[in-house]
């Protein structure tokens, strides 16, 4: 499986300016996707699991044409992509490394359509399931729930992606979000600003902190 290909895609795109809302989105893309199947389902991969190398192609395929369609500013079709990327892999789908990639792409996507409330619980699943410590999903969920009104959780992933990502994280989007999380947080010990920040050192005990599920509250979403 092509990650590192599906990886690069990524994050050339991934900055962007602001949110673009007004296309149409058909409502069954956003209609939710179990990733822990039912009762029945297994909780966990057999030991050395490995997708069948039908869905392999299926799952390169999807995660290039979401990347294309984001590059051109197709949300709608972005989302349907990645969308269907996500439901072939096979329960339980959150165990699979390819899970994390749709889910960060299904949630980008319906942040540029401006449709936060519905992309809340995506930025939610990736946090649960695969994606803690990944600076991208605390910042887009902290924009989220800034641009939704709900400051103070905000704040809470803010200072997550700052700690993770540092300024470099937040170069390329608006500058409000950088000001706002800046104002409302201290510089770390020996530093008078945030401004070259690059985050903290991996292996440190600051991002072991951040990076225990046992630790990180993820508070119910807002609802309408």
């Amino acid at each position: 499986m092509n990650f590192s290909f599906f990886d690069r895609l990524l994050a050339a795109r991934l900055r962007h300016s602001k949110p673009l809302p007004g296309n149409e989105v058909p409502p069954q893309l956003l209609e939710p996707i179990p990733l822990e199947g039912g009762p029945q389902a297994p909780a966990e991969l057999p030991p050395g699991a490995t997708l069948p190398p039908h869905i392999v192609a299926e799952v390169d395929r999807l995660a290039a044409r979401g990347n294309a369609m984001m590059d051109a500013a197709a949300y709608v079709e972005a989302l349907a992509a990645f969308r269907e990327g996500l439901e072939i892999l096979p329960q339980p789908r959150h165990r699979w490394g390819a899970a994390e990639w749709f889910l960060v792409g299904m949630g980008d996507a319906l942040w540029f359509l401006g449709l936060h409330l519905n992309a809340l619980p995506v930025w939610r699943d990736v946090l649960l399931y695969c994606g803690l410590g990944n600076p991208f999903p605390h910042l887009r969920r902290g924009q989220t729930l800034y641009e939704l009104g709900e400051f103070k959780e905000a704040e809470n992933e803010l200072m997550r992606a700052l700690l993770l990502g540092g300024e470099p994280l937040f170069a390329e989007e608006p500058r409000k979000y950088w000001e706002y999380i800046t104002s409302r947080a201290r510089p770390p010990a020996g530093w008078t600003s945030w401004e070259g920040w690059t985050g903290v050192e991996p292996g440190s005990p600051l991002h072991e902190w951040l990076l225990d599920p046992g630790i990180y509250e993820l508070r119910a979403d807002p609802q309408n």
